[in-house]
């Protein structure tokens, strides 16, 4: 009787060692690295072992798998593709790691905590849209979309061609990675990037080797949902001129807010940033295309020096093209509109100004540049060299209309 009880004990604890090997194998695992003849591919895959015995791959469901305890190996049972038909080895077996050997390839599993995914992900700052600058090539637009809890789109526009991809990514806290899964083999963001820098403007991820830059877009809204309204600009050079051709304007500086270069420099010592929201009218799908952009701010007041960046071209230091220097401004801040250096304008009058900032009294122009924009500036009175909003349109061939709009004043 007691060998009986005593062989009823061995058989159960074999039992339950069986069932908790199974029970660490039930989840959802990356499929990171397979090693096979002296060579390391990095598939990328989910792999769902499911406690019901289906196995799915990347949503699908390929088949059914089994422990063998005997063995210590998974047998899993497919029509769908031989690599998932067959006996793998089990090489190593934990909470967080699975290795299994099979048709002489080391796979190598890492245990997925999806609650831990959606976590960090809602935390990593990649929510939202980006769009990344000539990528792969100029005139290429490749735009990705993160969204909760794991899911991404990609779209890459061509002339001729538009290209749709949809996968899930996987952003680790620790390592400061993304993982992305979904695309091709060959693509060329595929599996893990580092991500070198990130901020409310754009990122930098370095995958294979080459970084890729990408700026922060906000989702596309129509006119009728802005509370923008279309202003038409209806000046022209001949408005600032005389029948005679003399300017008309030359004493409209005394009625600009900013003059004191001391008072400049104080009230600027403490600002670090000037956040503003560029929103281009986009024609044909009659919406507004919307980025957010920096512009820093630097002073030294014991040598009188100034800079503001000027983002009013519509990019800032960090989302500059490729093919494009980012210009300096001066350092001495004595344009009669610091930080834009337009000479031909004219003032308007007073307006108080409704941002989501706050409201600010602004003195109001209206200014023409080289290029013949048409520019309406709001400069905030009692803050120098700080522009609360300004319209800029053309109707040149290359007609636009675009509005910035003062977002967040970043102090040091």
């Amino acid at each position: 009787m007691k060998k009986v009880y005593l062989l009823l004990m061995v058989f159960s604890i074999l039992v339950e060692f069986a069932n908790a090997q199974k029970s660490q194998i039930v989840g959802n695992w990356l499929v990171q690295k397979v090693e096979v003849d002296n060579k390391v591919e990095e598939p990328y895959m989910v792999a769902d072992f499911m406690g019901d015995g289906k196995m799915v791959m990347m949503g699908v469901e390929v088949g059914t798998w089994d422990y063998n305890k005997k063995e210590h190996s998974v047998v899993m049972k497919s029509g769908f593709d031989k690599d998932f038909n067959g006996e793998g080895k089990i090489l190593e077996l934990d909470d967080r790691e699975l290795i299994v050997l099979k048709d002489g390839a080391k796979v190598f599993y890492d245990k997925l905590d999806l609650n831990k995914i959606m976590e960090e992900n809602k935390n990593s700052g990649l929510l939202g849209i980006w769009e990344f600058k000539n990528m792969p090539y100029q005139d290429t637009n490749s735009v990705m979309t993160f969204e909760e809890p794991d899911v991404f789109t990609f779209v890459q526009k061509e002339e001729y061609h538009e290209t749709n991809i949809n996968g899930t990514w996987i952003f680790d806290k620790k390592k400061r990675s993304v993982i992305l899964i979904g695309f091709r083999s060959d693509a060329m963001l595929r599996g893990e990037s580092e991500i070198m820098t990130i901020n409310e403007a754009g990122f930098e991820l370095r995958n294979k080797g080459k970084v890729y830059k990408a700026i922060k877009k906000v989702k596309p809204i129509t006119i009728a949902e802005s509370d923008m309204n279309i202003e038409q600009l209806a000046f022209s050079e001949e408005d600032f001129f005389t029948e005679d051709g003399d300017y008309k304007y030359y004493s409209e500086v005394e009625k600009l807010p900013w003059h004191d270069m001391h008072l400049l420099l104080d009230q600027l010592s403490g600002i670090k940033q000037l956040v503003y929201s560029y929103n281009k009218l986009n024609e044909e799908s009659n919406t507004f295309d919307t980025e957010i952009l920096k512009a820093n701010v630097f002073v030294e007041k014991e040598q009188q020096r100034l800079k503001v960046d000027n983002i009013f071209y519509g990019f800032d230091r960090f989302s500059t093209p490729e093919d494009v220097d980012f210009t300096e401004n001066d350092e001495n801040g004595d344009n009669d509109l610091y930080p834009l250096n337009e000479s031909m304008y004219r003032v308007l009058g007073q307006e108080e100004l409704d941002l989501g900032l706050g409201t600010f009294a602004c003195t109001v122009v209206e200014a023409l540049n080289s290029n013949g924009e048409q520019l309406k500036i709001w400069l905030i009175n009692d803050k120098p060299a700080v522009i609360a909003k300004l319209i800029k349109a053309s109707d040149s061939y290359d007609h636009y209309y675009s509005v910035y709009e003062l977002q967040e004043i970043i102090n040091k």
